[in-house]
């Protein structure tokens, strides 16, 4: 069986995965059903002359969900068992879940990633005592570890400190410099920056005359949150812990999108994980700033299922997005031809100066000067 969690002759199931009991169990599970009033049962529990439908805490919201209710059914005669754990203390919890979930769930990885943080750390060592949540939160304790929410990570680490990942740019980002090479962005289109940093792709596209303008959480939350013909999520996702989140990041990002939505996200082979702690689906670095990297077919699938439209390749690590399906097979054609788009190489971009590296004053003449050279290069010297 493709799902299932089993201890000794037990077999646990989340409620998605139900399909995969036999046809028996799954009479047995649907006449248990009828048997007693609706409620909110996640998991079932199937074991020789019993059947459980059992309420857990929300897999999604808790790294080892508590049971909450259990309806016991005991067979032929379905004569109902009902506890209720949910005033308890200290009531049973669940590890490993990702295996109570179908082979193909997308949230297995998240979810097994907590279960090798758990072994790295041997907490499964004794499985006889891990069964219920006190004794659970002592070893998670003094293993230097903390269960917050969804996610188990070391206690050294308060908080993930995402605004530290914005860097300042003297140059355009990967994706902006793709969208314009391609011809996904044109002085004709307006650009919102969704998550834009420190802005530096609005500060160089706005002083080269395009009509550019970001919004960013934590560097930026006054800046315009509007719809533009096309919309930059870069490097965005890659450093939300939250697997919900991110996918909402991106739902936000496309509802501002007129044409088309580009996402950049760093890659595994881009990844040097070095000194790096797993968290959640990513890992935690030296700087308390988390990092989720992808494989290039990882990022066009989580893309296209997010949005319902089909995700193509712009790059390494960049992937785009359409409403607007002319313009998508323009970027087609340029991605696969010779031929250049409206691009880049035919604009000058007023990039910024990088700051001086030194306190004395730089004569005017020699200032003119190199913002001359600057222009005729279209690049910083």
């Amino acid at each position: 069986m493709a799902a299932g969690k089993k201890v000794g002759r037990t077999l646990y199931l989340h409620r998605d995965a139900i399909d995969a009991l036999p046809n028996e169990a799954l009479r047995s599970v649907a006449t248990a059903m009828l048997s007693t009033p609706a409620f909110e049962w996640n998991v079932v529990k199937v074991e020789a002359g019993k059947v459980s439908l059992l309420q857990y805490e929300d897999f999604d919201a808790h790294a080892f969900p508590a049971l909450l209710l259990a309806k016991t059914f005991r067979l032929p005669e379905f004569e109902l068992t009902e506890t209720d754990y949910s005033r308890r203390a200290n009531p049973p919890i669940l590890h490993r879940k990702e295996l109570l979930l179908p082979e193909g769930d997308p949230r297995r990885p998240a979810f097994s990633s907590i279960t090798a943080f758990s072994e790295r750390h041997g907490l499964f060592a004794d499985t006889k005592r891990i069964g219920t949540r006190e004794v659970w939160a002592k070893l998670v304790s003094d293993a230097g570890l903390v269960i917050d929410g969804p996610r188990l990570r070391h206690a050294s680490f308060a908080s993930v400190e995402r605004h530290k990942t914005a860097i300042r740019r003297y140059d355009l980002s990967a994706p902006v410099a793709l969208m314009l090479k391609y011809g996904m962005l044109r002085r004709a289109f307006s650009l919102f920056d969704y998550g834009c940093g420190l802005g530096s792709d609005v500060t160089i596209l706005k002083n080269s005359g395009y009509d550019a303008f970001g919004w960013d959480p934590a560097h930026n939350p006054d800046g315009l949150k509007r719809e533009a013909d096309v919309v930059n999520l870069g490097f965005v996702v890659n450093v939300i812990e939250n697997p919900h989140e991110r996918a909402e990041t991106v739902r936000q990002a496309w509802s501002y999108s007129k044409r088309g939505l580009c996402v950049a996200a760093m890659l595994v082979n881009q990844a040097d994980i070095s000194g790096h702690t797993p968290h959640g689906d990513g890992y935690l670095t030296s700087r308390a700033t988390f990092q989720k990297y992808y494989t290039q077919a990882d990022l066009i699938t989580w893309i296209s299922e997010i949005v319902g439209e089909q995700a193509i390749t712009l790059g390494n690590g960049a992937v785009a997005v359409f409403r607007d399906k002319d313009l998508e097979q323009e970027i087609r054609f340029a991605r696969y031809s010779r031929i250049s788009a409206p691009s880049m190489g035919s604009t000058r971009l007023a990039r910024p100066l990088r700051a001086a590296k030194t306190t004395k004053d730089i004569p005017p003449a020699v200032t003119a000067a190199l913002w001359e050279l600057t222009l005729s290069l279209g690049r910083a010297p």
